[in-house]
This record gives structure tokens, sequence and C-alpha cells, in this order.
């Protein structure tokens, strides 16, 4: 069960540290989606291993909460004048990271799904 909530949780923390541009509404969503996503893998996916789990929750809450908290246009909830200097990251870097990561995971699914059926 713990692995249902650690990768989402760990998703979370890294948008809290990392992302000047998350808001709540989104990092909540994106936390909801991720266990959301790892409770279907433990109710209807018991041939993939748990401990995928955790890095799929991680990128599913990563992705959604980024995307969400792009789309919502307000501004970031960190800021201040040390917070100015910091260089920013173009969205279009962090949308294509995490089209890469999300990609990434699909491949391992389906390779682990293929893996299973010989």
């Amino acid at each position: 069960m713990g692995s249902a909530l650690y990768g989402p949780v760990l998703g979370v923390f890294l948008i809290a540290i990392l992302w000047r541009r998350r808001t709540v509404l989104s990092s909540n969503i994106g936390f909801l989606a991720g266990v959301a996503l790892n409770l279907y893998f433990w109710q209807f996916q018991p041939g993939l291993f748990w401990m995928w789990w955790n890095l799929i929750g991680l990128l599913v809450t990563l992705s959604v909460a980024i995307l969400l908290s792009l789309a919502s246009g307000k501004m970031p909830l960190a800021g201040g004048p040390a917070d100015w200097s910091r260089e920013r990251v173009s969205p279009r870097h962090v949308f294509l990271a995490t089209t890469g990561l999300t990609l990434f995971v699909c491949l391992i699914f389906l390779v682990s799904l293929s893996i299973e059926r010989f």
C-alpha cells in the first residue's frame, strides 16, 4: 500500500521545492492523479510489479501538476528578491522533459506487459 503513495508524495515534495510556478490546486490534483493511477494498478493490473508504482506515481504527479500550473497562468507562490536572480526554466523545456519522462514510463509499462506474456 505504501508504494501507491510514495511516488506521488515525492512528486508533491519535488514540485514544492523545485517548481516556482506551482499552485496548491495543481499540486493536489497531481497527487490525486498519481494515487488514483497507482490504485488502479493495484486493483486491475496485478501483473505489474509494485516497485514500478513509485516511479509511475511520481511521473504522473509531476506531469499533471506542472501542466496544470502552466495552464493556470497564475503567478508563482514563491517570490521575493532572492528568487528573482534565479534563471527561469522555459515552459517548453519543462513540457518536453515531462513528455519524455511520461513516454519513457509508458515504454517501460509496455515492455513489462510484453515480457509478462511470454
